[in-house]
């Protein structure tokens, strides 16, 4: 490629001669290449934030300033070697501003609804980016969540339930495992439950001061915000359920039932053959990951847990359609 047909701000171009690389290999890789230029020449001075094309940045500022809102790519293999060159919708020269700081989407125009993992949305006009993570398939009516974070969470839910309906979660700290249970459904995703659960969690640092119905909601913050969202929907998800772990004496499981004084109503509503439906909201703040999950359930105070017997035993349809220990969803 002759790099003279190309201005410096608008384009960042990159070849390979490796041609055992798929186009998309040679893609990412040349993304990463553009964006190891501030590990190579940087550090830039960060008071003014200002960017100068003599300090050797030129080709990730292009991807990293917020006057950049547009991209589209290339990728041709011209028999001796694979190009990679993208284009920028960009008004960023030498001597502006690379970006604005502060706390991440607290200057968005509109404002910190709808931002989702720091990025401000779309402004009308732009056409949203098409990726797999920013999926919004399941619940195309709610924002701020995405079909990668909804999916893992159902699935650790369930994942969680089939173990206990197989005999494999300890009850506390008696050495025993839990019973079996007999007709614990298999959980479905809730977009209304999402709506409210996000809600609740974008409250930020002041989550914790909102009243909730304890036996309907499930809540954590991580003091950190470096975690992936899908990791913190997860973990928190793990936290929830290790309250029988650390229960001394277990549950009394002749009657099997859920008391609200025992410390473990956060594992009770996960738990429980009578909760059939969650939705789950996950925003990052400035200094904390909130993770909100809701729940349609009935379980209360003094009320059967689950329904101990061999597992799929009772499920309304029979053993039919039964895996892993869990009914299927009605």
């Amino acid at each position: 490629m002759d790099s003279s047909l190309f201005g410096d701000v608008e384009n960042n171009k990159n070849f390979t001669t490796n041609l055992e690389r798929t186009l998309e290999q040679a893609g990412k890789n040349a993304i990463q290449m553009w964006w190891a230029e501030i590990t190579k020449y940087g550090p830039i001075d960060q008071i003014q934030n200002i960017f100068y094309t003599h300090l050797g940045i030129s080709s990730f500022a292009k991807i990293a300033s917020d006057l950049t809102t547009g991209v589209g790519c290339s990728i041709v293999n011209c028999g001796s070697s694979i190009n990679v060159v993208c284009h920028y919708e960009t008004t960023l020269k030498n001597a502006v501003k690379l970006y604005n700081c502060g706390p991440y989407c607290n200057q968005c125009p509109g404002g910190r609804t709808a931002c989702v993992n720091g990025l401000c949305p779309v402004t009308d006009g732009q056409c949203p980016a098409s990726t797999t993570a920013a999926a919004n398939e399941m619940c195309p009516n709610n924002v701020g969540m995405s079909d990668p974070i909804r999916t893992a969470v159902l699935d650790k839910h369930n994942a969680l339930r089939s173990a206990l309906a197989t005999y494999t979660v300890p009850n506390g700290k008696t050495g025993k495992m839990l019973r079996r249970a007999s007709k614990m459904p298999t959980l479905t995703y809730n977009c209304d439950l999402e709506k409210t659960a996000y809600e609740h969690a974008l409250k930020c640092d002041q989550m914790g001061t909102t009243s909730r119905d304890h036996l309907t909601e499930n809540s954590h913050s991580f003091t950190t915000t470096t975690k992936a969202l899908t990791e913190a929907a997860t973990e928190a998800a793990d936290l929830w359920w290790s309250e029988i772990t650390a229960l001394e004496a277990g549950i009394d499981q002749i009657q099997n039932l859920y008391y609200t004084h025992l410390g473990i109503s956060s594992f009770g509503k996960m738990a429980s053959d009578l909760t059939t439906q969650v939705g789950c909201g996950v925003a990052k703040c400035d200094s904390v990951i909130n993770v909100v999950c809701h729940y349609n359930t009935t379980l209360a105070n003094a009320v059967e847990l689950y329904t101990i017997g061999p597992s799929c035993n009772r499920c309304p349809q029979g053993q039919t359609g039964c895996v892993n220990g869990l009914c299927p969803a009605e």
